[in-house]
This record gives structure tokens, C-alpha cells and sequence, in this order.
């Protein structure tokens, strides 16, 4: 069996696990040879992130900072999520964003003090762009669970219903087709560990049986579309899902810059140092937000960043999480600042 590889020059800042681990996708790892997830966000002990994505299995692996090493079982990346097929230098580049200049973009979101001083503390964090059809399916494993939580439900589903693929590093099994979960028995995918057990296992393959009806769901959803009608779409065809997990498809698997996932951490981070700019915002954790409100959190950003407002998201989402010790990375403290910069 023939292994692919590639090594991409770094000439910008970029932190390989950190922006693995920051919440956007959730199949990179450790496993073990039968498939299993041992370790989200974990190398194995020669250094390698692995994950089905994309159709196929991806390696990365960063030794130096000025380069990344890919591997895959195929010299190209092909799936319905890419512009088209991509070598594997190519499609590093475009799984990371690295055709957007990321110093550039820090100086323009760090005119905010708050979102400079995270930044600062995540040099080379970048988004992604995940796979939209994955993308979805794991947001709506995400209602109430913390980031591990939902990779292990991500793997579950994968060795449940996708594809097995035999590699040298051991089998894994590729993330499924929405049309497969869309003929699943509810109860089956519950086992899997949703949270919700079967009524959500039933939101989501009613989900799937709704995208399954509309073969260019994901391609009439993608950015340059306006991230308004996107967004209404997305959330249109979620049962059962409220407007996060549509800006965390928005932003991660549809290229929409501005949408503004609010979930706990960036509702934390967001009162905590803007508090003064949100006055009349009642609610005291992010449950509880009204839709105006979750609306007028979002806006606030956009008004502050602009078409960046994904960005200021991830770093004070990223941030947020380290300061509430449920990130460690190396060189940052979970002890950060718990008052606003001034």
C-alpha cells in the first residue's frame, strides 16, 4: 500500500496542535491499529495528528516551525467539500487558510486590546476549513458537551457507520455520508453516546433526511452567498438546533469570516470584557440567551471586526478556554486575567 507524502514550507506563524485541538474539527488524534480515538488533540509518539477527513486519511506532523509534513494514502485530495481535487500541499494550504495572511489579520482584529492580548497568547492559531457535511454532523453532537466529549462521539459514529479504510497505521473508518445516518435506527445512533440519547438521535437523522433531499445544500450555502441567507439555511434545516450551531457551520465548514458562534466560553468571555458595551443583556449564562440577544452578541462583533469576527471569536474562544483550565498548552498559564484590559 503506497504512502503519499509532502512537506509544506511554513513562512508565517502557525501552531499545528493548537489549531487542531481549538474545537473547529474533531476527528485529529491518537488512535489505536482497530480505529479507536485514544487521545483528541494528542500526536502518536513519533509526533504524527491523524484523521478521516475529507473522504480520505490525513497525517500532519510539525517538528520544526518552519514546516509542516503531510501524509496521506492519496496524492490528492478529492471530495465534494473541495474546490477540486487538491495535492497534499495544496490542500494543507487550504484546510489551515494559509492564502489569508494571518499577521496581517491579527493587526487588524488586535485594534482590541482584549482580542491582542489572546492573540499573543496563541501565535499561529488559525481556523480551519472542515469538511461541511462533517462539520455539521459534529455541531450537532455539541448541545452541553465539552470538546473531548464530542470527538468520542465522532469516532463512535465513524466505527458505527462509515467506511472501514485499511492504512499502514492501523484501520480507520471515514467520517459517514449523511444519507447513511439518514436511514439510521434511532436508537442505534443514540448508543453512540449523543447526550440526549434518542430524541436527539432523531433530530439529527431527521436533519440528514433533509439535507439528503437537497443535493446542493452545502455548495448553495457557501461563502462568497451571503452569510445572512446561509446562516437562515442552515438553521432552517437543523431540528432541533439553535442558531450556534449554524455560525459554527457558517464559520468553519462555509467560509462565512463573520459568523459568531456564541456558546459558553465566548458567552463567558464576551460579558466579562464587554459587558459595558452590552448593557441589557439579562441573561447569566448562555442557555439562557433569547434569540435577540444571541443576535445582538453576534452583532456586536461584526460592528467591532468586520468580515474578521471569526477570527476574534476563535482567539478569545481559544483563550477563554485556557483560562478556565479546559486547554493546556505549552508556554500559557490558565491563570490569565480575569478582569477587562483596559
Amino acid at each position: 500500500m503506497s504512502i503519499y507524502r509532502a512537506t509544506l514550507a511554513l513562512r508565517g506563524p502557525f501552531d499545528l496542535r493548537a489549531t487542531l485541538i481549538s474545537g473547529a474539527a474533531f476527528g485529529w488524534g491518537r488512535y489505536n491499529r482497530r480505529g479507536r480515538m485514544l487521545a483528541y488533540g494528542e500526536p502518536d509518539r513519533d509526533g504524527w495528528f491523524s484523521a478521516p477527513t475529507y473522504g480520505t486519511v490525513v497525517r500532519f506532523r510539525q517538528i520544526r516551525p518552519d514546516r509542516l509534513e503531510i501524509e496521506s494514502l492519496m496524492d490528492a485530495v478529492e471530495s465534494p467539500g473541495l474546490p477540486h481535487p487538491l495535492p497534499l500541499k495544496e490542500f494543507a494550504r487550504w484546510y489551515f487558510r494559509m492564502d489569508e495572511k494571518l499577521p496581517g489579520i491579527i493587526r487588524r482584529i488586535s485594534r482590541d486590546a482584549r482580542v491582542a492580548e489572546a492573540a499573543e497568547l496563541l501565535p499561529g492559531l488559525r481556523l480551519l476549513r472542515v469538511d461541511p457535511p462533517e462539520c455539521l454532523l459534529t455541531f450537532l453532537f455539541s448541545p452541553q458537551n465539552r470538546v473531548p466529549n464530542i470527538a468520542r462521539i465522532l469516532n463512535r459514529v465513524c466505527r458505527t457507520y462509515g467506511e472501514r479504510v485499511v492504512t499502514p497505521w492501523g484501520a480507520f473508518y471515514l467520517v459517514p455520508d449523511l444519507s447513511r445516518l439518514a436511514g439510521a435506527r434511532a436508537s442505534k445512533l443514540a448508543s453512540c453516546g449523543l447526550r440526549y440519547g434518542v430524541p436527539q438521535a432523531k433530530n439529527l437523522i431527521r436533519t440528514c433526511r433533509r439535507i439528503a433531499d437537497q443535493p446542493d445544500f452545502f455548495s448553495a450555502c457557501t461563502a462568497p452567498v451571503p452569510y445572512p441567507a446561509s446562516h437562515r439555511r442552515v438553521l432552517d434545516v437543523c431540528v432541533g438546533a439553535g442558531p450556534k450551531v449554524a455560525d459554527c457551520v457558517c464559520l468553519l465548514g462555509l467560509g462565512h469570516l463573520e459568523a459568531v458562534p456564541v456558546d459558553v466560553h465566548v458567552f463567558n468571555t464576551t460579558i466579562r470584557l464587554y459587558r459595558r458595551d452590552l448593557r441589557g443583556i439579562r441573561a447569566t449564562d448562555a442557555d439562557h440567551l433569547t434569540a435577540r440577544d444571541y443576535r445582538r452578541i453576534g452583532d456586536f462583533y461584526r460592528a467591532r471586526f468586520g468580515g474578521l469576527a471569526g477570527y476574534a471569536q476563535q482567539y478569545l474562544f481559544t483563550a477563554e478556554r485556557i483560562r478556565r483550565g479546559f486547554l493546556k498548552l505549552p508556554n500559557t498559564s490558565p491563570n490569565l486575567s480575569r478582569s477587562p484590559t483596559p
